[in-house]
């Protein structure tokens, strides 16, 4: 009866010894998918952050060019290209035009990350026109 309870109290220590092994593998599986899943929510957070990043800072390139080519006289200001000197990946391009009014015109800068095709940001300003004063007054004694 001794060697009965024995091999029956070993035989329920295997038992429960096979079940905390099969508690643990399926809780390390369930730790593996929610590790999983957090990594793909951390990638797309990264993602969402670095690509915020890139547009402020267009952002802030377009207004610093806008402000260099609003600080000319309004005749210098002209349609053109470049490459920041601070960073060469970066690139703009200005475009002036006609404005809504005759003594008004308008720049665009449009500024583009390396090779893109597609700009990053755009930004729209009005600047007034000088007009030339005329010396060709008729009758004008001096």
């Amino acid at each position: 009866m001794k060697l009965a309870l024995k091999i029956r109290f070993r035989s329920e220590q295997r038992r429960r010894a096979g079940s905390i092994l099969l508690e643990v593998s399926v809780a390390a599986f369930v730790l593996a998918i929610a590790v999983a899943g957090s990594s793909q929510y951390l990638t797309t957070a990264l993602n969402s952050s670095e690509k915020t990043q890139r547009i402020t800072r267009a952002a802030l390139m377009c207004e610093s060019r806008i402000a260099e080519a609003l600080a000319k006289k309004s005749s210098a200001v002209s349609s053109e290209e470049g490459v920041f000197e601070t960073d060469r990946d970066w690139r703009w391009k200005q475009v002036v035009e006609s404005g809504p009014f005759s003594s008004v015109g308008r720049v665009t800068v449009l500024v583009f990350f390396a090779n893109d095709k597609k700009p990053v940001c755009s930004l729209t300003r009005l600047f007034p026109i000088a007009k030339q004063k005329s010396d060709s007054k008729a009758g004008n004694p001096r």
